[in-house]
């Protein structure tokens, strides 16, 4: 089976590689997905969760690269009444939104090496820019409302740490809590191929694929990824700025290799 999945992992990648079939999103998705069709997605994205409260103006950013398992470190935190901001999510109604429109059913034309077509997921880099696009216009709304805010991401571009940080100044926020989730590079790899695998052969919408180039980038060296600097200078803006600021650290321990809490800095 890994033969399979390595065989399928790889013809995927080619197929996004620069020239190749998928190396460009139809022009056909970018003029369904304009700014009304963004705001009305974000709308719906927001009445998925009813459960959000907005007494505390809490807000919790989470960091680190794909596939190092941030979702179970946050599952250690009490989170209830949080808004959670996910691209994924925001990728998946994307996704619906335009297999509804009949615009995916080129994924068809390909099959791959175990025998199937491409899945919903595994179209998710033809989307990618609108999902952003989704999750900035939810942020935008939640913030405004003063929710507790879980904001899902990367945190690998070093611009959006001044640009949370003047969000939530704006909005009156007064502290942030900031949880880095890392693992080597060689156990990202890993780990993002094999969810991807996971996905394939048991989710309805397939597995979110990424390339290894999408995550080769994120690292500078393979100890540790870009997401780690930028964590810690976001929870020390937060301090300066907002008045508090905390970082969590978690890394991909081994043998189990899952993540562990391995510091706990608060910058008051």
């Amino acid at each position: 089976m890994a033969g399979d999945r390595d065989k399928t992992y790889a013809a995927l990648t080619t197929l996004y590689e620069p020239g190749n079939a998928l190396a460009e999103a139809p022009t056909a998705l970018g003029e369904f997905f304009d700014s009304a069709r963004i705001a009305e997605l974000a709308k719906a994205y927001m009445t998925q969760q009813t459960d959000v409260t907005a007494d505390g103006k809490a807000v919790v950013v989470s960091a680190g690269p794909p596939g190092a398992g941030k979702t179970e470190a946050l599952a250690t935190f009490q989170l209830q009444g949080y808004r959670r901001i996910d691209p994924d999510i925001a990728k998946d109604l994307l996704l619906a939104e335009a297999d509804h429109a009949a615009l995916l059913d080129y994924r068809y034309a390909y099959t791959l090496p175990d025998g199937r077509a491409l899945n919903l997921r595994e179209l998710a880099p033809h989307i990618h820019q609108y999902s952003t696009q989704v999750t900035d216009v939810v942020r935008a709304l939640a913030l405004n409302a003063g929710e507790n805010v879980v904001i899902d991401g990367t945190l690998s571009w070093k611009p959006l740490v001044e640009n949370y940080i003047d969000e939530l100044n704006r909005a009156g926020y007064e502290d942030l809590d900031v949880v880095d989730v890392e693992a080597p590079l060689e156990v990202a790899l890993a780990r993002v191929k094999q969810r991807w695998w996971t996905g394939r052969n048991n989710n309805p919408l397939g597995g979110r694929f990424l390339s290894e180039h999408h995550i080769r980038v994120l690292y500078d060296n393979p100890a540790e990824s870009k997401c780690a600097s930028n964590a810690v200078l976001l929870a020390e803006l937060a301090r300066e700025e907002l008045g508090r600021g905390s970082h969590r650290r978690f890394d991909v321990a081994e043998p189990t290799n899952k993540p562990q809490l391995t510091s706990e800095t608060t910058f008051p």
